[in-house]
């Protein structure tokens, strides 16, 4: 087991270095995570985005340890996880909770609200059994429900109050990390907006830090500190969420903006809509060098001189803008998506 490394100010809350994940498949081993690297910092959200099936959810269930990482180290306050089994595994998992996508079927059809925010106050010995019912109606209280809801079952919630209902039963154990994972994508809009709210409300609160799991990057620009854009496993730009939002420097992430509605109708006859060739590649045969390159508009497919792209997997590295970028070209391709503050004035 590794040395348990003393938390300092500057040591992220969760830190990922070169995870892996794979799975057997009938097509051959899939290979969800190649060397992933990123970190949260305390009380930090982190908004980590891409296409589905891209590898966020596996990566979210990872860093919890609901999902045994292949290689590398998931660290939690320098804690080194994937080295942790048992009882001590289990006590770690206090500190961080998820919140997953479908609200109704992640709770218990059989046990009442109640019974379900009580649950892991008791088996992870977090409240007295005399005082669970009094925590029960505090957490209710503070994601915005009656405490007479405590005595209703799943099937008598709608979509919204059930999230709520499982983001209390999330906090009860007072975590420090909570992964939202795709927590608002089976809500309408009007109430995953208010979800939303509640979360980044409860963050300045309590102070949690969040890995927010989303395909939608309105949703991650209002919440976002850092943005992490994923694509087939690999992380492949990251940085402060204003910076990536306003300069992106690796052509998906310019693609995947190009196709968010923007809210000025002025800015929106600018810009210019990237569309992809083709489709995502296998998670079991991806592409050699960068994986980007079988769909990229300033890859081989435009200019065939280009054969970098197949030859060598880009590094993340800094780019001029101020993040990081994993690509031989990164930045080339920022003109297309107009309107943004950074290229108005050139």
């Amino acid at each position: 087991m590794s040395a348990v490394a003393p938390a300092t100010e500057a040591q992220p809350l969760l830190e990922l270095r070169e995870v892996h994940a794979r799975f057997p498949s009938s097509a051959g081993v899939v290979r969800a995570l190649d060397g992933v690297s990123l970190t949260v910092a305390h009380g930090e959200t982190l908004g980590l985005v891409g296409e589905s099936g891209c590898g966020k959810s596996t990566l979210g269930r990872v860093a919890l340890g609901l999902t045994r990482a292949s290689a590398g180290e998931v660290r939690l306050d320098g804690i080194e996880l994937t080295a942790l089994r048992g009882e001590r595994l289990r006590q770690l998992r206090k500190r961080m909770q998820m919140v997953f996508q479908d609200p109704v079927s992640s709770l218990d059809p059989r046990m009442t609200v109640g019974q379900t925010i009580a649950e892991p106050l008791g088996e992870l010995g977090v409240v007295a059994r005399a005082a669970r019912p009094a925590r029960v109606r505090e957490l209710l209280e503070l994601v915005g429900l009656p405490a007479a809801f405590a005595s209703r079952y799943p099937a008598q919630l709608s979509g919204g109050q059930a999230q709520r209902v499982a983001i209390a039963r999330a906090l009860g154990v007072e975590p420090e990390l909570l992964v939202a994972d795709e927590a608002v994508s089976a809500v309408d809009v009007s109430v995953g907006a208010q979800i939303v709210n509640l979360l980044d409300d409860l963050r300045r609160e309590l102070g949690i830090a969040y890995l927010f799991v989303s395909h939608d990057l309105a949703v991650v620009e209002h919440v976002s500190d850092r943005l992490a854009v994923m694509y087939l496993g690999t992380i492949v730009e990251q940085g402060p969420a204003e910076q990536v939002f306003r300069s992106p420097q690796h052509p998906y992430t310019v693609a995947l903006l190009s196709a968010t509605p923007a809210p000025d109708p002025a800015q929106a006859r600018r810009r210019e809509r990237i569309i992809l060739r083709g489709d995502v590649p296998s998670p079991v045969d991806p592409p050699s060098g960068c994986r980007f390159r079988t769909r990229c508009p300033i890859g081989p497919l435009a200019h065939p001189e280009r054969t970098v792209c197949a030859e060598r997997a880009p590094a993340l590295a800094p780019t001029p803008a101020g993040q990081l970028a994993a690509c031989h070209f990164a930045g080339e391709l920022v003109a297309p998506v107009l309107g943004t503050a950074a290229l108005e004035h050139g």
